[in-house]
């Protein structure tokens, strides 16, 4: 495993680019296998030591994660850095 790898209570986690033309969403990205439990507190504590992202939404059902979260970048640089990462 990279040592820049996510990893939320132990669950191994994903990054990968969002598919949407809207331009308001172009620097994008979805983060998949999130540990349903955690609290979005610390799923944005432990991504911000990784990356650098001006947005996260984590995705939730009955108040329950759904295991992902969407993340906006300030720039596509800062989206790429995030991609080689996941």
């Amino acid at each position: 495993m990279n040592a820049d790898q996510l990893v939320l209570k132990g669950v191994q986690t994903s990054v990968a680019p969002m598919r949407t033309k809207q331009e308001l969403h172009q620097f994008q990205a979805i983060i998949q296998n999130l540990p349903f439990r955690a609290a979005d507190s610390l799923i944005e504590k432990q991504i911000a030591k990784l990356m650098s992202f001006s947005h996260i939404a984590v995705q939730r059902q009955d108040g329950r994660s759904k295991g992902f979260a969407f993340v906006t970048f300030d720039s596509k640089e800062k989206l790429q850095k995030a991609l080689e990462i996941g």
